[in-house]
């Protein structure tokens, strides 16, 4: 029984080992300084607004439609230690959104202009990466910054008293900061 005992607990010891370690792809990718890379990427655009429907007393409302743009950056990349990262990622974004105005015509006939609004920003995100060990080719990480953005076709100065509702000039903030967790 003894010996049956000992082959069994050999076998059941030869079975039990922990994965054994990969080969780690680019293994000294994490020792160096600093690195470079580039972001190519889609987003969306949206609208938050804020206006007084009172000044206007024929809109009825106004509906933003999406569009998809498209963004191209270059990423730096420093090491600050072992699990630290600061990353800085200027980039450029091309978005579009469409607003949608219903305005009550004098005949109470409903008469819906649409008005294409494009913006080029230029985007400036610095973000704190933390990333945990590597375990083979695997590592779990968290990144934490803030954006500051340029709309450089914003038309924030423009006087739109003397314009009627179809030339209105859209005026959009020039400059953006957010800053979050991922």
């Amino acid at each position: 029984m003894r010996q049956f005992l000992s082959i069994f607990f050999f076998f059941i010891e030869l079975l039990s080992f922990a994965q054994p370690e990969k080969v780690k792809n680019l293994e000294r990718f994490d020792e160096k300084l600093y690195h470079f890379g580039f972001t190519i990427g889609i987003n969306t655009g949206d609208f938050g607004m804020d206006f007084d429907i009172s000044k206007v007393d024929s809109l009825l409302g106004v509906e933003t439609v999406k569009q998809s743009g498209f963004n191209l950056g270059i990423v730096t990349d420093l090491h600050l230690g072992p699990y630290w990262n600061i990353r800085f990622i200027p980039s450029l974004s091309f978005a579009q959104r469409n607003l949608e105005y219903r305005f009550l015509q004098p005949d109470n006939k409903v008469k819906l202009i649409s008005r294409p609004v494009e913006s080029t920003y230029l985007l400036f995100p610095v973000n704190f990466k933390y990333r945990s060990e590597r375990l083979n080719n695997f590592a779990a990480y968290l990144v934490a910054g803030g954006n500051y953005s340029l709309d450089l076709a914003s038309k924030h100065d423009v006087d739109n008293a003397q314009n009627s509702p179809e030339d209105v000039v859209i005026k959009l903030k020039r400059h953006h900061k957010i800053f979050g967790l991922g």
